[in-house]
């Protein structure tokens, strides 16, 4: 059996991802197992993509995926998107 104990969340180490507009966003290196099987279980039930746009802002946070849709919005290339997306 495991047995697990309440405790502060360790400090996330974050790693550049894009830049935009002078600022650079940057997004989790690592996520917590608790994340993970958020992720898995928004796969399950919403569906792939739904569960990457949760994944996204889970790793940006509010601002960044907002900075991110802002700047995906000028462009039609879809490889920036993926390349950050693979990068997670």
């Amino acid at each position: 059996m495991i047995e697990f104990k309440k405790t502060e969340p360790a400090p996330v180490e974050k790693t550049p991802v894009f830049k935009y507009d002078g600022k650079t966003w940057k997004a989790n290196k690592v996520f917590s197992a608790g994340a993970m099987l958020t992720y898995l279980r928004n796969i399950r039930v919403y569906g792939q993509s739904s569960a990457t746009e949760w994944l996204l802002e889970a790793a940006l946070g509010s601002e960044g995926y907002a900075a991110l849709r802002e700047a995906l919005a000028q462009t039609t290339d879809r490889a920036p998107l993926q390349s950050i997306v693979s990068d997670l």
